[in-house]
């Protein structure tokens, strides 16, 4: 982990199979490193009461001989005499951390940033992410500090995070996996995505009993093969715009079309026509159900999506 956390770029996404040592490794660099001046965000509360059952990274043996400290507005992991390590934060919640003064950080680690499989997503994730870091970036810029290094982890359960859809991360991910690229750099060197496909660890537990019995389920694909093997792509492919009319836009994001000819959905994000643009809150939604009382229905029986973030997006909207 010391590759992505010592790379220039301020924000890094690391995704990978199950057991490979990404909050390991990232724990212990931090602890060795960044002691003191890193926080650790998981996305929900209940997710860290379970941490706190045991020792703060039991298995990490530098985190040996912490505690935790808890105060309403977050927990921290402490040595035994009181020293700061870090404070472990809900993403969940974050919003309520914005009188807390964190400008001493200099490292986040956002672990699992990606919903589970079934898991139930909050809010805007996108508004939550970009809350917390104005909150702990501040000013360091404008005062010559360089911005807070954010490192995002995760296992491959999905695409559908609001994050990555937010950021535009999804196609480079997908064009990532088509072309075997396992690193990439944005242009202007901001963003940086790691894709742990391949892992030497997780051939090795290909052989242990769990995965002998379990090979070839979807849990399996994305514990050992880096696979996004929740997401569905049968209903993903291009079609020409041109066999299409635009019914109506929502946020601005994606537009669904209907065939010139055939009973046939399709949702893109080109935007073209002068139809209905709605919002994608509770208003819009009531708008959009009174103008196209059967979408649901519609949807139901089967929409072709030009690419999988754009499904996800209108299943989020609607």
């Amino acid at each position: 982990m010391a590759a992505l956390l010592e790379s220039p770029a301020p924000f890094v996404f690391a995704i990978g199979g199950r057991g490979t040592g990404k909050t390991y490794g990232a724990a212990a660099w931090c602890m060795e490193h960044a002691r003191g001046r890193f926080g650790w965000i998981r996305r929900r509360d209940k997710e860290i009461s379970t941490m706190k059952a045991g020792a703060p990274f039991g298995n990490v043996p530098s985190f040996a001989g912490c505690v935790w400290k808890g105060t309403k507005e977050a927990t921290y992991i402490r040595t035994e005499d009181g020293e700061l390590v870090c404070p472990v934060l809900p993403w969940a919640t974050s919003g309520n951390v914005t009188g807390l003064d964190l400008e001493y950080l200099d490292v986040l680690v956002f672990d699992e940033f990606i919903p589970k499989a079934g898991a139930v997503p909050f809010g805007d994730e996108f508004a939550i992410w970009s809350a917390l870091l104005e909150t702990v970036d501040r000013n360091r810029e404008l005062h010559g500090r360089p911005p807070v290094k954010v490192l995002h982890i995760s296992n491959s359960d999905s695409l559908n995070s609001d994050l990555l859809i937010s950021l535009e991360l999804v196609p480079v991910i997908v064009r990532m996996r088509s072309q075997g690229i396992t690193t990439w750099t944005s242009e202007d060197g901001l963003v940086e995505i790691w894709d742990f496909a391949g892992s030497p660890v997780s051939d090795q537990k290909r052989g242990t009993a769990l995965y002998k019995l379990i090979g070839g389920s979807q849990y399996a694909g994305m514990a050992l093969d880096n696979e996004f093997a929740y997401d569905d792509f049968s209903d993903v492919r291009r079609r020409p715009i041109r066999e299409y009319n635009p019914l109506f836009t929502v946020g601005g994001k994606v537009t669904l079309y209907i065939h010139k000819r055939r009973d046939e959905l399709y949702a893109s994000r080109h935007r073209s026509g002068s139809v209905p643009d709605y919002t994608p809150d509770a208003a819009g939604r009531r708008e959009l159900l009174r103008d196209f009382p059967y979408i649901h229905e519609a949807l139901a029986e089967g929409v072709l999506y030009e690419s999988i973030e754009c499904k996800y997006l209108l299943q989020k909207i609607l």
